[in-house]
């Protein structure tokens, strides 16, 4: 979790009269995940890699879930490393590799839609997406419905 300041300010100092000096500040703290600080105007620099749960989750069959990643310079550093995402059932057989390649420092939304290595629908259950960024492994699970 990142929290981020928001500045709030008090329209009245003390007294309830306007004050251009010592009105009271508020500091309200927002803590949210790192991926959902996309575009709110606030400046992050992912250190970290982070694999977002799937969305959705569930997952019904026929539907697309989304592994939104952020790849960090913590994997990345300077030049891009090599990047899998593999799907594995419940025993850990290799059920779809949805990502392999090599991958700079930024965000990624790769999408599985629930269909095996030989284009076939995954019976209902949980399923582990294994996210592999240079030596830094990161999981997220992901149930199928019927």
């Amino acid at each position: 979790m990142l929290a981020s300041l928001i500045p709030a300010r008090r329209a009245r100092g003390r007294g309830g009269s306007r004050a251009p000096y010592g009105e009271d500040v508020m500091i309200r703290l927002r803590l949210e995940p790192e991926w959902s600080l996309e575009g709110d105007g606030w400046p992050v620099d992912s250190v970290v890699t982070v694999l977002a749960p799937a969305a959705p989750n569930p997952l019904v069959r026929g539907g697309k879930a989304v592994f939104e990643y952020t790849l960090g310079t913590d994997a990345a550093g300077a030049s891009p490393v090599p990047v899998t995402i593999i799907v594995q059932d419940a025993a850990g057989r290799i059920v779809r590799v949805i990502e392999n390649g090599t991958r700079p420092a930024g965000k990624y939304r790769p999408t599985w839609d629930g269909i095996d290595a030989y284009g076939v629908p995954v019976p209902p259950g949980t399923y582990d997406a294994k996210l592999r960024a240079g030596s830094i492994e990161r999981i997220s699970k992901v149930v199928i419905t019927g």
